[in-house]
């Protein structure tokens, strides 16, 4: 797993993540460590059935999917207190929809 606002990868695949809120540095970095740790083992553990128990796979395909998965995975963390401190939902939504709409 990486932190970058650079996907490492052309394959890569995570998740952006807005902190909407300000306060307390320590609890934001344990839940930042939490949260991916809980993502990794999901990936590296728990395997494609736990994601998607409808679509079950090969057990030697399962184990390939979930080695690829967990060396593509990143998450690109943007912290910018200046534009999202107490920001409305409509201003979040302004600044996402272009990179939605892309």
């Amino acid at each position: 797993m990486s932190d970058s606002s650079e996907v490492p990868d052309p394959l890569a695949w995570g998740l952006i993540i807005y902190r909407t809120t300000d306060g307390d540095n320590d609890a934001w970095a344990t839940f930042l460590r939490i949260f991916k740790a809980m993502a990794y083992d999901l990936i590296k553990e728990g395997g494609p059935e736990r994601i998607d128990p409808e679509y079950p796979l090969e057990p030697e395909f399962s184990q390939e999917l979930v080695d690829a998965l967990s060396k593509t995975v990143y998450f690109d963390v943007r912290e910018n207190r200046e534009e999202f401190e107490g920001a409305s939902h409509s201003k979040l939504y302004e600044h996402l929809l272009p990179w939605a709409e892309a």
